[in-house]
């Protein structure tokens, strides 16, 4: 799927374009998808830096795969105040031998969030984001790590592909599922090109 973006958006860009495109290539993901897998992935096979939610668990044994950071109880969540959080970075080797870090940051909002990340990988010096607090009339300035502004900035692509792929898709209703499957590809597809003709001509 990733390939037949790539030659779509190859076919309708300049050479000069396309080396921007090199430089700045980076995705936004939900939590349905993320996972430190695919973040390594992307990297390693098309040079893709990205920013995803992924959901935290309490599962007790860990792989390199796996999140470093437990869910965090009912009780342990009250007894965190909001803005706190933790990074942890993890170096890795592309099959070329090339270095780069993943890193894992969770933080305390409402409830627990938590970002994996290859874009703005680094310990957070002072960062702050404007929240309601109960029992406050304005809005107070809490403590949020770097990679929070970004995908607060730019994850509304996100939601914005889902709304429009529900809006209009070339979809039908089947009970064969990999028709489901070639059917949301096709509407990913679409959307893709719509997005690249748009940077192009409009």
């Amino acid at each position: 799927m990733i390939d037949l973006l790539l030659f779509m958006a190859s076919m309708l860009m300049t050479q000069e374009s396309k080396m921007r495109m090199i430089l700045i290539l980076f995705g936004f993901i939900d939590n349905w998808y993320s996972s430190i897998g695919l973040a390594e992935f992307l990297y390693d096979k098309y040079r893709w830096t990205v920013v995803g939610t992924i959901v935290p668990t309490e599962k007790k044994a860990r792989s390199n795969k796996d999140p470093p950071f437990l869910k965090l109880s009912n009780g342990a969540l009250r007894k965190v105040e909001r803005g706190w959080f933790r990074e942890a970075i993890m170096k890795v080797k592309t099959a070329r031998g090339n270095e780069y870090y993943i890193q894992c940051t969770t933080w305390r909002d409402k409830k627990q969030v938590m970002f994996v990340h290859t874009k703005a990988v680094g310990r957070t010096e002072a960062g702050n984001v404007l929240r309601h607090v109960k029992g406050k009339s304005k809005r107070v300035s809490l403590k949020a790590p770097n990679v929070q502004k970004i995908y607060a900035n730019n994850f509304n692509a996100v939601d914005r592909n889902d709304r429009d792929s529900a809006d209009y898709t070339c979809s039908i209703r089947s009970n064969r599922w990999y028709l489901r499957i070639f059917f949301w590809l096709l509407d990913r597809a679409i959307f893709a090109i719509y997005i690249v003709l748009v940077a192009r001509y409009w």
